[in-house]
């Protein structure tokens, strides 16, 4: 079982989504196999519930990034692409939309499911966890939660929104030092079950728009040559429509793909279902399959700096590639002060690391960008 945390907007898109798969399953039944949450009757507690999430953030103003995914989070297709968009009082068998909150529908999945069962995705800046684990006064999710896996922060690579920040880190005040120090240690969540994959991974990880097009839409150009629903699938058409104005934009940052960075967190999820503390086997609940691999990292999140504001500062000196096998880290720490010429009373690493969030599982390797294209290819469009 698997919850996902968007951003604000998706709540729409993702009826606009559902809408085009049902048109696109009315006329190509056998494609259903593909999608499995599509072949479930809405009776079914296996048909995806749909929750609205917060409004705005705990603190401070919200951000959109409208130059890249436009005012709509789809590319702008609710206007450019007004049959993409269902009619007034639609629904569907395929969705359960529900007016509790989101908060109310996690903790609900999340104990009725057996314990170390659910994954928790956050793909947005992370205000429904912070509200789950406020609210959570019993703390459940952090003794029945499988793992929590988040996009989001740059470690060694340089941000998407300013020079240092990732966008969903940016937000103020709701960014990884508030959740992860402040929120999920209160919820005595360990972090042995916390993932983060940042822009020095998902960055990567890239779908060409050229083997898209070869592959998938022929006609596929940009928004001067719009898609046309009439020369393809409505999944195709629907597709397309959001990548034209993705392609123009990325085609500016002399890139012609797209980069995919929520779908790696998502493949992550997939590919990676938790298990319990120690299964049959003796695998340890942070383990991961082959080809995935982590690395524990010690940061902290800039929270008020004029120009780093959202920058993940590493501290370095814990981290294990800075130094030599069974190097006295005292001594490497003590030479490092003394060229500097500055006066530093060493400390133990627990003073070091005093206000740090300490080894949260960074992701560092996947099999690879390909293979997820691939896999894109071949479960959504078939080919």
């Amino acid at each position: 079982m698997t919850i996902y945390e968007t951003e604000l907007l998706v709540n729409d898109n993702i009826l606009k989504l559902w809408y085009n798969l049902e048109k696109h399953f009315d006329k190509y039944q056998k494609n259903k196999e593909r999608f499995p949450i599509f072949q479930f009757p809405y009776q079914n507690s296996d048909t995806p519930l749909l929750a609205k999430g917060s409004a705005e953030p705990l603190e401070g103003a919200s951000l959109f990034a409208q130059y890249f995914h436009g005012r709509d989070g789809l590319s702008e297709i609710t206007r450019r692409h007004p049959d993409l968009s269902p009619p007034p009082g639609w629904s569907t068998q395929y969705l359960r939309p529900t007016e509790r909150s989101a908060t109310e529908v996690t903790l609900d999945i999340i104990c009725s499911h057996p314990p170390r069962t659910v994954t928790y995705v956050a793909l947005g800046p992370l205000t429904n966890l912070a509200r789950v684990l406020r609210e959570d006064e019993e703390q459940r999710f952090g003794e029945r939660i499988g793992r929590v896996i988040i996009m989001g922060g740059a470690l060694d690579a340089p941000g998407n929104v300013t020079p240092a920040a990732e966008c969903t880190v940016f937000q103020p005040f709701i960014n990884m030092q508030r959740i992860i120090h402040e929120v999920l240690a209160s919820a005595n969540l360990p972090l042995e079950r916390v993932f983060i994959l940042p822009l020095d991974l998902t960055g990567s990880h890239i779908l060409p728009f050229a083997e898209y097009k070869e592959r998938v839409d022929t006609s596929f150009e940009n928004t001067q040559r719009s898609s046309r629903p009439e020369e393809k699938t409505p999944l195709v058409h629907f597709t397309s429509a959001v990548l034209e104005m993705t392609r123009e934009i990325m085609l500016g940052f002399g890139i012609d793909g797209m980069e995919l960075h929520d779908p790696v967190a998502m493949w992550c999820a997939i590919a990676n279902p938790q298990i319990l503390e120690h299964d049959y086997n003796g695998n340890s609940g942070d383990d991961l399959k082959p080809k995935w691999n982590k690395r524990k990292r010690a940061f902290q999140v800039e929270r008020y700096g004029e120009y780093t504001r959202g920058m993940l500062v590493v501290d370095r000196r814990m981290d294990e590639s800075n130094y030599q096998p069974n190097e006295n880290r005292q001594q490497v720490h003590t030479l490092h002060s003394m060229v500097a010429n500055a006066s530093v009373e060493m400390t133990s690493a627990q003073e070091i690391l005093s206000g740090a969030i300490q080894g949260v599982n960074i992701i560092t390797e996947t099999p690879g960008s390909e293979e997820l294209t691939r896999m894109i290819f071949q479960r959504i469009f078939g080919v």
